[in-house]
């Protein structure tokens, strides 16, 4: 009996280190699948963060001078429609900055296009705008786009419009900014733009 009792609990104690073996194993799968997830969505995200760094975000962003055609744009070399002022908001670089803009008429109107340059993080330009004549100055329903470029190749869209306020001041309403070309999936294209009107800014 003595040796049946000691097989018994013999028995009993491989079984519950089996089963204790088997659980630790459980839990050390389960501690790595973790850890693995954690480490995987933490490069997720810092791969975000580095891609989001590169993104530049070019946007008209005219002085009251420019709205009102008062000095310095009331005259050569930067009379107030042969430019855009512009700014690059985003923490990108911005290259091959270049505004479109649309008149509307009966036969398709018209549209003009600016000499593209490229702006640094923060930067402002005054695009020129290539009239190839004499500029229009009717800019009471204008229809514009910046189109531009990060160091990655993606490009990028910047929809606005210019309508005539009070006291004949220029306003220009910025819409959406859009990654229309790149690796990654474009973000708002094809949304309707959401207008957000910019006063002039004062100097």
């Amino acid at each position: 009996m003595v040796v049946g009792n000691s097989l018994f609990w013999a028995n009993w104690s491989v079984a519950i280190g089996t089963i204790a073996v088997a659980l630790a194993t459980l839990a050390l799968a389960w501690v790595t699948r973790r850890s693995v997830r954690t480490a995987t969505d933490e490069l997720r995200l810092e791969r975000e963060r580095l891609t989001a760094s590169q993104w530049p975000r070019v946007f008209p962003n005219p002085p009251l001078t420019w709205s009102e055609g008062a000095p310095p744009y009331n005259q050569d070399p930067t009379p107030w429609p042969s430019v855009l002022p512009v700014k690059n908001g985003g923490p990108g670089v911005a290259l091959n900055v270049r505004a479109r803009l649309d008149w509307p008429g009966r036969a398709g109107g018209m549209h003009v296009e600016s000499v593209p340059t490229s702006l640094a993080p923060d930067d402002s330009a005054d695009l020129r705008i290539n009239w190839g004549g004499d500029p229009r100055t009717d800019w009471a329903d204008v229809s514009g786009a910046l189109t531009y470029s990060d160091i990655t190749g993606a490009v990028w869209l910047t929809q606005f419009h210019v309508s005539i306020g009070n006291f004949d001041r220029r306003i220009v309403d910025v819409g959406e900014t859009t990654r229309v070309v790149a690796d990654l999936p474009t973000s708002t294209i094809g949304k309707q733009s959401r207008w957000r009107r910019r006063r002039p800014s004062k100097l």
